[in-house]
Formats: C-alpha cells, structure tokens, sequence
C-alpha cells in the first residue's frame, strides 16, 4: 500500500489494514434524520422500478407504524427501531403490544409489522441520533474554539 511507504506506520496499523480490520469501532449505532424543511428532503429511486419508485425513508416507515405505538415520537422510533428483512424464526412478527406480567404496564413490542407489510425490530442498544442541528452545533463549537485558540497564540 502507498500509505506505508510514506509515513511511519505502528506494527498494529500495518496488521490491522493488511488483514482489511476495522480501525476503530462502536458499540452504538449512529442513525441520522434529515430534518430540514419538508420540500429539500430528498429520495432515492429505486433502479429496479420502471415506475420511478423510491425507496422508503424513515418518515415513511414512521408514518407506517402500528397503532399501538402512536405514542412515540419521530426520534424514539428512530432510535429503538431498525429496519430488518426477513424475521427470525423465533419471532412471529405480531404488531399487537404485550403486557409485562410483573407489573402490569403495556411494554413496546420487540418486533413490529408496519402497515404496508414492513418487518423493524426493536434495538437492543438505543441508536445515537445525529441531525442537521447537531451538525450545526458540532460546526459552531469547533469555530468557536479555533477562535479561543487564535486569541490564545496571538
């Protein structure tokens, strides 16, 4: 590889890139929700349609969630729930929400049918939820402390 030869590399880099590894890695999954305004959104079309097809965003899918989880909200469906193509065969994919035994208060179902057929499972670790605000922010405090560190030096 061109990289190793013209910089210093540790011996753990070169075998991690040699064996083609992951050089770093996350326990949490980061899921990003475009929330700009409704007409910038964008879609993307599916090859295989002659129709001019898109594919189904989040909106759609949360727009297409059972009635038994009306009460959650953009953000918590995102980040509890993912998208998975077929079930396992432990899971009979019942939208209906169950109720916990021990204390009696209706829990959120760990694998969900959307309306139009769709199968989502709930996550195991919530997801981290990044937005265009986030971004923002993330842009904002960098400039903001390359200015203190420009003040600092002069």
């Amino acid at each position: 590889m061109a990289i190793l030869n013209h910089r210093r590399v540790p011996a753990c880099e070169c075998v991690y890139r040699l064996c083609y590894l992951k050089l770093r890695n996350s326990s949490r999954k980061v899921v990003f929700v475009n929330t700009c305004r409704p007409h910038e959104l964008y879609r993307i079309l599916r090859y295989d349609s002659d129709h001019g097809q898109t594919y189904q965003n989040i909106f759609d899918k949360y727009h297409q969630r059972p009635s038994s989880l009306e009460h959650l909200s953009l953000a918590e469906f995102t980040v509890n729930y993912e998208h998975v193509t077929r079930p396992t065969d432990n899971e009979d994919g019942d939208a209906e929400a169950y109720v916990n035994k021990k204390e009696g208060v209706e829990a959120t179902p760990t694998i969900i049918r959307l309306l139009n057929g769709c199968i989502m499972k709930k996550r195991t670790k919530p997801a981290i939820l990044r937005t265009w605000e986030t971004e923002r922010v993330i842009f904002i405090i960098i400039l903001w402390l390359m200015s203190q560190l420009e003040t600092k030096t002069v």
